[in-house]
């Protein structure tokens, strides 16, 4: 599934992915049994909450976050952070074309040799940047974003 903009297919890293990113990163710095309310990941990663909520959804569909109801309840990690790659946050969100979408992917082969050469192409460039989503986990992000906390505070690691 490849959501459509103005301008034709929307770009892989669009808002909705760059908030499930953030809202995962903040979830994967939070102690692995604390559940993390939608509401408080929504303040500090200033996203709006419906729409988190929205994300939140899609991520559990996904398996990346299960969800605890009742006090102290929330969002956690469906699996530790060190085992869940970018990829698959991407294709909880946006689907499993990432490049290509399902136009490319369906059309005949061998038209024309340039036909083929593009369509080749396009699998060789959509290889790549899964392999390249794969090799960064969420313990990677919240890793950084805990450097770069320690770098800008006053008072490093509290």
């Amino acid at each position: 599934m490849v959501a459509e903009g103005r301008h034709g297919r929307m770009p892989l890293f669009n808002a909705k992915l760059d908030y499930a990113l953030r809202a995962l990163v903040d979830i994967a710095s939070r102690p692995a049994n604390e559940a993390v309310q939608a509401h408080d990941i929504a303040q500090r990663q200033v996203i709006r909450e419906p729409y988190l909520d929205q994300i939140l959804g899609a991520l559990k569909r996904g398996g990346i976050v299960s969800s605890v109801r009742g006090a102290g309840g929330g969002y956690l990690l469906a699996q530790p952070a060190r085992s869940i790659t970018v990829l698959q946050v991407v294709r909880a969100i946006v689907g499993d074309s990432l490049l290509t979408g399902p136009a490319l992917e369906n059309q005949s082969q061998g038209r024309t040799p340039a036909g083929v050469v593009v369509q080749n192409l396009a699998r060789r460039l959509e290889a790549d940047l899964a392999s390249a989503l794969e090799a960064v986990t969420l313990s990677d992000l919240a890793r950084q974003a805990q450097q770069l906390d320690d770098a800008l505070s006053i008072a490093p690691g509290i």
